[in-house]
């Protein structure tokens, strides 16, 4: 991600309600202060470029939990809230006798609706037995057929059934080794650095998934581009008006 030009100030400003720290912007920004800032900046402006709601919660474990869902990475502490995707306003549903268990209900309840979990993968265990790993992991959603890859942050729009899943994660896997022949990335597109866990989808229709998962990615595709259009337009009017 490029480095944005915009100011450790004006950066802090902008990234103040979602964080648990400040600082005294009438004294000058040390390095660490500097470098905390822009970390915190570029996640929180990640999250922010997809179609995200807001979520603030008093418990440290249903944030813990949302966090967790949302495929927020590790190293975060001072972060506050979740971030929690979806084109729809979700809807947050809690269970577990401390009602600390999160699933997400999108839709509305008796239609096209579905619900989501996120089963996050061990660093190391994905790494070392990456089959076995993910059928430990499955069995936490035993009801569910559909299931997309975390990437970071982010998913790989692709709907993938239930007796696939090890399988197409053994071939990324593979494929993104850091030594397989066909992996050209190199070392920093490691699976292992990437691969987060898996997004259920628990759809009222389960054959839905699929289809859902297609115009999930349409509307990426769309939004990605309607931002790349606006920073063309930006970028010729700043161009017109220095012309000027």
């Amino acid at each position: 991600m490029p480095r944005s030009k915009i100011s450790a100030s004006e950066k802090l400003k902008q990234i103040r309600p979602y964080v648990n720290f400040n600082y005294d912007l009438r004294q000058p920004l040390t390095k660490s202060a500097k470098a905390k800032i822009r970390k915190y900046h570029a996640l929180i402006a990640e999250f922010k470029s997809h179609t995200v709601t807001v979520y603030r919660p008093k418990r440290k474990d249903r944030l813990k939990a949302a966090q967790t869902y949302s495929q927020t990475p590790k190293g975060f502490p001072a972060l506050k809230v979740a971030f929690i995707p979806g084109e729809d306003k979700p809807q947050l549903k809690w269970s577990g006798k401390k009602k600390n268990k999160l699933k997400v209900l999108v839709g509305e309840p008796g239609k096209e609706s579905y619900e989501t979990d996120f089963l996050p993968f061990d660093e190391e265990e994905i790494i070392y037995d990456t089959a076995q790993h993910v059928r430990d992991v499955i069995k936490e959603a035993p009801d569910a057929k559909w299931f997309s890859i975390g990437a970071g942050i982010h998913e790989i729009r692709k709907a993938v059934k239930r007796p696939f899943i090890v399988r197409e994660i053994e071939r990324l896997a593979a494929r993104y080794s850091g030594d397989a022949p066909e992996s050209a990335e190199g070392q920093n597109h490691f699976f292992g650095n990437w691969m987060t866990g898996l997004k259920v989808y628990e759809f009222k229709n389960q054959e839905s998934a699929a289809a859902y998962m297609q115009h999930k990615a349409e509307v990426a595709r769309n939004l990605a581009k309607k931002r790349r259009k606006e920073k063309r337009n930006k970028k010729l009017k700043q161009a017109r008006k220095k012309n000027a």
